[in-house]
């Protein structure tokens, strides 16, 4: 079977919405869901799992360390907002954030991000006191007030602006920078080049019906715990691509 690696992550869901819908089946492709980005990079690097959702900074990482001889499969979406910096409501500015806590997962797209916002606001690592903490912990550590910002995605991201928290800083000033893709190993890929072929099938049809059926949409935002329109808000920040432009 194909063990794909996933974390919590709006696109990442529609490969759940395939497996439900029969496209791909249980005993041939299993999904794994891990806490967080570093833990799926981990497994990925580790031949724990075959495949995986990785943004380009963090393929980049893998490669580099020569671990995984990876494929890119195709390219998932593009972040044009969904990654974003959010901060206590007493921070107005990506200024502010100097001589704060600031919470983020070092080691992936989210340490990209905090580099994009401190250059922007031109400050640098030893400006802010960088906590690392995964992304199932940033909600409640912010209403703890342990942080005074935090670099996190989607869904965490709309999680802390409900809880109050203020935008500070988005992928969207960051074009084409923060791009998703599914990965697989190459000695994988070569040995089972049907199941490949069936996963991208069915990733550009879970694309189709999302876009289409509200059926589709409400089984995802149950599985993300949030409403339909809340599901609806987060993909406003997120342009998936299809096979055809990935290509």
């Amino acid at each position: 079977p194909l063990r794909i690696g996933t974390t919590f992550w709006p696109s990442s869901e529609l490969l759940f919405l395939a497996q439900e819908y029969g496209w791909l089946s249980a005993p041939a492709f299993r999904l794994v869901e891990f806490v967080d980005d570093g833990e799926v990079m981990r497994a990925f690097r580790n031949h724990a799992v075959a495949a995986a959702w990785l943004s380009v900074d963090e393929l980049l990482s893998v490669a580099q360390s020569g671990a995984v001889d990876a494929v890119i499969l195709f390219v998932s979406d593009e972040s044009r907002g969904g990654d974003a910096v959010v901060g206590q409501p007493d921070l107005i500015t990506p200024t502010d954030l100097k001589d704060r806590r600031v919470a983020a997962q070092i080691n992936t797209v989210s340490a990209y991000l905090l580099d994009r916002v401190l250059k922007q606001a031109g400050l640098g690592a030893s400006d802010v006191r960088l906590v690392n903490l995964p992304p199932n912990r940033h909600l409640a550590a912010f209403r703890r007030r342990e942080v005074d910002a935090v670099v996190t995605y989607e869904p965490v991201r709309s999680q802390l602006v409900d809880a109050g928290g203020v935008e500070l800083f988005s992928s969207v000033s960051t074009p084409f920078q923060i791009l998703r893709m599914f990965v697989i190993r190459r000695d994988y890929l070569e040995s089972h080049p049907f199941h490949a072929e069936t996963l991208c099938t069915a990733w550009q049809r879970a694309i189709n019906e999302v876009a289409t059926s509200e059926k589709a949409r409400s089984w995802i935002a149950n599985r993300l715990s949030t409403t339909t329109a809340g599901l609806e808000q987060m993909l406003g920040r997120i342009r998936m691509i299809s096979l055809g432009e990935s290509r």
